[in-house]
């Protein structure tokens, strides 16, 4: 139950948008809304809220999983509602609801936490430019990729532009799962305490009892094929041949090997997690450590962290 008497059930009604099938146990916390589910409602819940197959396996097999965006009518506002708004309890805002398996949960519930607060430093970061800064949220690629689009059926477009075009979109989805590395490697340092290496391992064992953290499927073949057929009949119309939208399809392939492939996430990973080890190295020498090295890195993408680093400890 809370503030105001609702009792957890009809909260996670008013959520999830179903009745769940058992008791229902409600922690809310100074930045995210946690629910302890027995594990009928716990499937169910990834099953309907889940962006993926892929992400359901995390869940289910890690035993929580951050959700963000709830998608009851009730709930949708530009950075997705918690109950927070629906039942005005004074805490921050966060944009996810966290759903944990009953029993021991304590880790995947600090785990789930951390997501949230990285969620809430995001939304805070540059307000006035928020549009512009890196988001695991595949909205902004797609969007981005529309205006592309759309700019190309005005001004006319030639196969050049139209393959930069692609690689762009391409490059942002790369960007997206870089992101969600990120959280990753900063959850499982900071609410598991994991040491380096086993932060590596298990963000880059594709092969691991807890299933692959395989960020490449946040879009998937189906998807790919949805956007690639979008793109060739949007540039058709801007005079590309039928030979030259051929050659697109061919090169957006390609692409997609190069910039989305398990092999680039696993480096990107590694070289992530060594930046961050190597901040925080220089952070202990004045008394600081992961927790500052992590406020530090946040506003900065993976891909500029070494760079960050070696200027910062040079």
């Amino acid at each position: 139950m809370i503030p105001g008497g609702t009792p957890s059930e009809e909260v996670f009604t008013k959520v999830f948008g179903f009745t769940p099938q058992s008791k229902v146990g409600l922690r809310i916390g100074p930045i995210s809304v946690h629910m302890q589910l027995a594990s009928e409602d716990f499937q169910s819940v990834l099953k309907a809220y889940t962006e993926s197959a892929y992400s359901a396996e995390r869940g289910a097999l890690g035993g929580g999983l951050s959700i963000p965006y709830p998608k009851s009518d009730a709930l949708k506002k530009k950075y997705g509602m918690t109950v927070y708004h629906a039942f005005t309890v004074s805490s921050i805002i966060a944009d996810m609801v966290a759903v944990l398996l009953q029993g021991d949960e304590d880790v995947p519930r600090k785990h789930e936490q951390q997501h949230a607060l990285l969620a809430l430093i995001r939304l805070t970061q540059m307000p006035d430019v928020a549009g512009d800064i890196d988001s695991s949220d595949l909205v902004k690629p797609v969007a981005k990729l529309s205006k592309d689009l759309e700019r190309a059926n005005h001004l006319g477009v030639n196969l050049a532009w139209a393959l930069r075009i692609q690689e762009a979109f391409l490059t942002r989805i790369r960007w997206a799962m870089d992101e969600q590395v990120k959280d990753e490697i900063f959850a499982y340092s900071l609410a598991e305490q994991m040491d380096w290496q086993e932060i590596i391992t298990v963000l880059t064992d594709h092969k691991a009892s807890l299933g692959s953290y395989d960020f490449t499927q946040r879009l998937s073949d189906e998807g790919h094929e949805i956007t690639l057929e979008l793109i060739s009949d949007s540039l058709a119309k801007s005079g590309l041949t039928s030979s030259e939208i051929a050659i697109l399809g061919e090169e957006y392939h390609k692409a997609k090997d190069k910039l989305l492939s398990l092999d680039i996430q696993s480096h990107r990973t590694i070289h992530a997690v060594d930046a961050y080890r190597a901040l925080t190295e220089a952070l202990q020498k004045v008394g600081f450590g992961r927790q500052e090295a992590m406020i530090i890195l946040s506003t900065y993408p993976i891909r500029s962290w070494q760079v960050i680093v070696k200027t910062l400890t040079c």
